[in-house]
C-alpha cells in the first residue's frame, strides 16, 4: 500500500508541475503578443504621422510652386506680385 501511495503523490506532484509548467508557458506567450501587438501599433501609429508630415511638405510644395508660377508670370507683365500691382 505504501508503494502505491508513494506513485500516486509523485503522479500528483508531477501534474501539477506539468499544469503550473502550461499555465506559465500561456502567461509568457500571452506578453510576448502583447509585447509584439504593442510594437505593431507604435510603428502603425508612426507611420501614420509620417504620412502626415509627406502630406504637408506635399502642400507646401505644390503651394512653393504656385506662388513662384505667379511670380515668374506677373514678371513677364512688368508687375511684382506680393499684394500689389506697379510697372517697373
Amino acid at each position: 500500500m505504501s508503494e502505491s501511495l508513494g506513485m500516486v503523490m509523485i503522479f500528483t506532484l508531477i501534474s501539477s508541475t506539468i499544469d503550473w509548467l502550461g499555465n506559465k508557458w500561456e502567461e509568457i506567450k500571452a506578453l510576448e503578443d502583447e509585447n509584439v501587438r504593442r510594437k505593431r501599433e507604435e510603428l502603425d501609429a508612426e507611420e501614420k504621422v509620417n504620412q502626415k508630415t509627406l502630406s504637408i511638405k506635399d502642400h507646401l510644395w505644390i503651394f512653393l510652386c504656385i506662388l513662384l508660377a505667379k511670380i515668374r508670370r506677373n514678371k513677364s507683365h512688368n508687375r511684382v506680385f506680393f499684394g500689389m500691382e506697379s510697372k517697373i
